[in-house]
């Protein structure tokens, strides 16, 4: 059964997902999770400290968890989630994002309502460099 508040967001590596999405939600509303430095997996432990405080009220109207590079979560962290999934207060939003969907545990991917962020088209990444106001001699090596 799909969770109206969780979604898999996912596309190529390296097109700016999180980024994207982390970007377009107010700031104090949003715990973001990714593998600590120097780590490959997202544990456990980190799952439960970032959901920790969503049964109180952060006085935001949402709040969301971020996992980027969630295909990185261990089994472990995966069922924890799975879980408290079933429990989540109707302000929550998990929003896991990845380049290898097929990574996640089957239970995890039958209920998030999957979302397919695309790579920008070439007229968007020249509006932002542009906006980046990088230099003439640089900007074709960005596109």
């Amino acid at each position: 059964m799909q969770r109206a508040g969780f979604f898999i967001a996912y596309g190529q590596p390296d097109i700016g997902k999180k980024t994207a999405i982390v970007e377009s939600l107010p700031s104090a509303a949003v715990s973001l999770i990714t593998p600590q430095a120097g780590k490959v997996s997202i544990t456990l432990q980190q799952v439960q400290e970032a959901s920790s405080g969503f049964h109180l009220r952060s006085g935001a109207d949402r709040e969301y968890l971020v996992i980027d590079d969630a295909h990185c979560l261990t089994d472990y962290a995966q069922n924890y989630l799975l879980k408290n999934l079933e429990e989540l207060p109707g302000h929550v939003t998990v929003i896991m994002v990845t380049h290898i969907p097929h990574m996640l545990l089957a239970t995890v991917q039958s209920r998030g309502f999957f979302v397919h962020l695309p790579a920008p088209g070439a007229d968007q990444v020249q509006e932002w460099i542009e906006a980046a106001d990088i230099a003439p001699q640089h900007r074709s090596m960005l596109l």
